[in-house]
């Protein structure tokens, strides 16, 4: 059994691309760019997938409010562990690549840290009306 890949271009730096047919989103190995994949359907056989750039706006705004209602909800501040916040950014892009295509999305980050209580997840959703 052999995977079939499509090369196509980083929509920010142009480097080449190569993802499996059928998958929603990648990631440049280059400059680190999330994009979006999309086949557009031609007549018969025809079809042409296309890389786009996803809103780095909508992630920020993820980003940032997944961090305000955490510290709101538990009283802890993420931006001092380094670690969360990575994991945060990178869902907060999946989530946002998800939002270009869905009206809402839901981001989960199970034991983003823990207090006394014990470990402690984020599970928030997000709604295209929250990126205004």
């Amino acid at each position: 059994m052999s995977i079939d890949f499509i090369f196509k271009r980083c929509p920010n730096c142009s480097a080449n691309l190569k993802f499996i047919p059928g998958s929603k989103t990648g990631q440049c190995e280059f400059c680190g760019s999330s994009f979006l994949v999309s086949t557009l359907k031609g007549r018969g056989n025809n079809s042409e997938t296309e890389a786009m750039e996803f809103n780095r706006d909508w992630a920020q705004i993820i980003f940032d409010l997944t961090v305000e209602r955490f510290q709101i909800q538990h009283e802890i501040d993420l931006t001092e562990d380094s670690n969360a916040m990575e994991r945060i950014e990178k869902e907060s892009r999946k989530a946002a690549m998800e939002l270009e295509e869905e009206e809402s999305v839901t981001m989960n980050v199970p034991f983003i840290t823990s207090n006394s209580r014990g470990p402690l997840h984020i599970c928030e959703e997000y709604t295209r009306s929250d990126m205004k």
